[in-house]
């Protein structure tokens, strides 16, 4: 079995001035990327977190071949619906993770 990490938004954010220093292979759901672009061009959110944002996407951009995004499917809330959660984004990216294989 091989050994990897599932990122969700906030871990991929404190990581990303490092995040391909570590070689272990690394996973991040499509809900990850959309949380990012979103947050980097949000008035909500401050000029550091959007910088952040808006340089872990280019990041990501420039080593397509490091890492897998896993496209979330409404399939795979079914843990999660189960165990009677509310479904949030959060809730989303969990069950990419549960899915990832």
């Amino acid at each position: 079995m091989m050994t990897y990490k599932f990122y969700d938004t906030n871990s991929l954010l404190l990581k990303a001035s490092n995040l391909f220093e570590d070689e272990t292979p690394f996973a991040i759901s499509s809900i990850t990327l959309n949380e990012l672009e979103g947050i980097k061009t949000s008035s909500h959110k401050d000029a550091e977190l959007k910088y952040t944002a808006r340089k872990l996407l280019h990041m990501l951009d420039e080593h397509p071949d490091a890492y897998d995004v896993m496209i979330y499917r409404p399939a795979y809330l079914k843990p999660i619906e189960e165990m009677e959660l509310e479904i949030t984004n959060d809730m989303k990216i969990l069950a990419c993770a549960i899915a990832y294989d």
